[in-house]
């Protein structure tokens, strides 16, 4: 027996090195791309562990990849000589009913067919991604980010959507950046839009001048501790329902989120972002973050659902 243990001995040392050559190859055969994404679903990244001031310029691209990333929408805008509009609806993965209900009204509004991309901005679910793709596949117009596609992750899906915007959509005259319970009025904002002598300025929204005071409850669903902003109160900013605002300062935006501490309120930190910038917000009453009652006189409503 005691002479089959040399034997023994070498095969094991055999195998090892074969293993550790198998591990070496594929580890060089995932992209990388492919090793974030797996990455961030074992961590489900949130903005919990985010501060943009500690990440690189870059740091979208490297920590939250693309799950669905559809980057030819806008190529018809190349040969388009009228306003060209790009809508971004947040939407909540689960939300397939308000995602049909808007491409629907998208079809009926026949008028503005090719000054229009509407696109679907969601996070990762824990349960509906295959459902997800596979609406994708059909209709592409969702762009599905790596976090987890929750309240307090709205801020990271927002964010996304304007470096969508800036690096798939730039050849866009504007930007609507949406919550799914908004209707449009689309005659009267193309109308607004076509009087504006400065369009690249163009960014307005139902403006809470005084800024709000900051909830410091963590009960509340929008509170934020004094780590993440030790202020008292926010600067003006629009709330996320509906914003609309020129490419040429969503693309400015977009640029510069490395500078500004995320905080998880995602209407609170644009307008953080914007004041870091001298970005200014104007006030517009067409935008009405109540009901819909005046729908024929307003740009902007929410709809009762």
């Amino acid at each position: 027996m005691a002479r089959f243990i040399p034997n023994i001995i070498c095969s094991l040392v055999l195998l090892t090195f074969l293993i550790i050559i198998v591990i070496n190859n594929s580890k060089k055969g995932v992209p990388m791309q492919e090793f974030v994404k797996r990455r961030s679903e074992i961590s489900k990244f949130s903005t919990d562990i985010v501060n943009v001031r500690e990440t690189p310029k870059d740091a979208w691209s490297i920590y939250l990849p693309y799950l669905i990333n559809p980057t030819s929408i806008c190529d018809s805008f190349n040969e388009y000589t009228g306003i060209k509009l790009l809508v971004l609806v947040k939407s909540s993965t689960e939300h397939f009913h308000m995602r049909r209900l808007i491409r629907y009204e998208a079809d009926v509004d026949k008028e503005f067919k090719g000054s229009i991309k509407t696109v679907f901005l969601l996070g990762r679910s824990a349960t509906l991604n295959k459902e997800i793709l596979e609406e994708s596949r059909v209709y592409g117009d969702i762009v599905q980010g790596s976090f987890m596609d929750t309240y307090r992750n709205l801020t990271m899906k927002t964010i996304m959507g304007y470096r969508w915007s800036s690096e798939h959509c730039a050849n866009a005259d504007y930007l609507v950046l949406k919550d799914e319970d908004y209707r449009f009025n689309f005659g009267n904002l193309f109308n607004y839009l076509k009087s504006q002598k400065e369009k690249d300025s163009v960014f307005i929204g139902h403006l809470i001048k005084n800024g709000a005071e900051v909830i410091r409850d963590p009960k509340n669903k929008w509170y934020v501790s004094k780590e993440e902003f030790p202020q008292k109160t926010y600067p003006p900013y629009f709330p996320g329902g509906a914003n609309i605002l020129s490419i040429a300062i969503a693309k400015k935006l977009a640029s510069n989120f490395h500078l500004v501490k995320i905080i998880k309120i995602e209407d609170a930190y644009i307008g953080l972002v914007a004041k870091a910038l001298n970005i200014t917000l104007t006030d517009s009453k067409l935008i009405n973050i109540k009901n819909c009652k005046n729908f024929q006189k307003n740009i902007a409503c929410r709809r009762q659902i």
